[in-house]
């Protein structure tokens, strides 16, 4: 009995034939091998679709910092515009406010000097008649009067060219 070899169906403990697992076996790995398949492809596919929408995200926050820089580019430029218009009109009120001012100092200093000449005129010919009258010998008494009438005078449009002056330095000032 040591050496006898058994051929034909095996049978089970019940004495039933015995299926070989070979078959079972190959279908449960082909199963097994098949989803695995599946689940690659699957990964893939997901793997594929995230790395679009990563790329689909990247243009969009790529032309959004275009858009974001062009505008920031053009709120700076009209922030300079602004500030060179104001420059500009700035400019122009200074101008006209040097060319007010030159304009009412020429007519000033030549209303002064006219004033000041005709002062002078009759301060002169106060002095030349008290002198004609000293020299004439018209008396004590009315070169006297006339000298401080003359004195007078003198004082009046000194105080007025004083007056004068001060109103138009005053009036430069205010400017």
């Amino acid at each position: 009995m040591g050496d006898t070899k058994r051929a034909g169906v095996g049978v089970d403990a019940m004495g039933g034939a015995v299926i070989d697992p070979t078959e079972n076996v190959l279908d449960l790995v082909e199963a097994a091998v098949r989803r695995q398949d599946d689940l690659r492809a699957a990964a893939e596919k997901l793997y594929d679709t995230e790395v679009k929408h990563l790329n689909h995200m990247a243009e969009l926050r790529a032309e959004f910092s275009k858009e974001l820089r062009e505008l920031e580019s053009k709120r700076v430029d009209a922030n300079r515009q602004v500030d060179v218009l104001a420059a500009k009109t700035e400019a122009a009120g200074v101008l006209a406010a040097v060319q007010t001012l030159a304009a009412t100092t020429a007519s000033t200093a030549e209303t002064l000097r006219n004033t000041l000449a005709s002062t002078l005129a009759a301060v002169n010919e106060r002095i030349a008649a008290l002198e004609k009258s000293s020299y004439t010998g018209a008396g004590k008494g009315a070169g006297e009067e006339a000298t401080r009438a003359a004195s007078r005078a003198t004082i009046a449009a000194v105080v007025s060219i004083i007056g004068l002056l001060a109103v138009v330095v005053f009036n430069l000032l205010k400017q």
